[in-house]
């Protein structure tokens, strides 16, 4: 684990969530950062509010994985859209344009990350409630370098990131220990970097693959060979996301 000067260390944070005896908001993404805050929230007592943001609504293989992690823990999951996905429909990402003429009739949401916040907490929870992530410092430089500026307490929007200060041996082994397997994300997506096959791939907990964020070729390709009614399912929203395929294996 790391230190930066003036960030309380995630053991205390846990403390101090535990001992305020209220539940918290998990976003719950099924990365390994995720699971490890949840994890970590079981063993200091802090009752969990889970939320599951899909990047799109309605494919099978996500729906069964989060089935998974409600048996690992005995409780429901609570899956909504993303605000990602509200977002691609507004600005007609991979849409013909027969549909456009719909979308704008729909008047579908757009909102902000703190205003989906707002929403979470008025649907599940307090105004006020903590919305907990698996942001760490060690993950990247931009977000050591957000955490070192910003923190990992942020008491105006009450978000707080109690695992910034594990590195991915500590994500790993507390995963390990509660014996829990990453979902099928880890086998597929990682596998391709920038439509080309990433060499330095490796699957599962000690690999490098990641969990889906996103609908560009990295996750379309995998999708499309491993679970073809879910890339169907995706076709359905955005029906020109064949277009990302063939941009990299037909006009590459």
């Amino acid at each position: 684990m790391i230190e930066i000067d003036g960030i309380p260390p995630s053991s205390t944070m846990f403390e101090n969530l535990a001992a305020e005896k209220r539940p918290v908001i998990l976003n719950f993404s099924r990365g390994k950062d995720s699971i490890c805050v949840w994890i970590m929230c079981e063993r200091y007592g802090i009752e969990v509010i889970p939320i599951h943001k899909s990047a799109v609504p309605g494919l099978k293989f996500i729906e069964d994985d989060l089935k998974r992690y409600e048996d690992y823990f005995g409780q429901h999951i609570i899956d909504l859209p993303s605000d990602g996905f509200y977002r691609r429909l507004n600005n007609f990402v991979y849409q013909t344009p027969e549909r456009l003429a719909v979308i704008e009739a729909a008047n579908l949401p757009s909102p902000t990350r703190e205003e989906w916040d707002l929403l979470m907490r008025m649907a599940f929870a307090e105004e006020d409630t903590w919305i907990l992530d698996g942001v760490r410092a060690t993950d990247s430089a931009q977000r050591r370098m957000a955490i070192k500026v910003h923190g990992a307490i942020k008491e105006r929007t009450r978000r707080q990131s109690p695992i910034w200060d594990f590195g991915i041996s500590d994500v790993r082994q507390t995963i390990e220990d509660r014996g829990i397997t990453l979902g099928p994300d880890y086998d597929m997506f990682g596998q391709y970097l920038g439509g080309k096959p990433n060499p330095r791939f490796k699957k599962g907990l000690y690999g490098n693959g990641r969990s889906i964020d996103g609908i560009r070729y990295d996750y379309l390709k995998p999708i499309k060979d491993n679970y073809p009614e879910d890339y169907e399912r995706i076709l359905f929203w955005f029906p020109l996301a064949e277009m990302e395929i063939l941009r990299y294996e037909e006009f590459a």
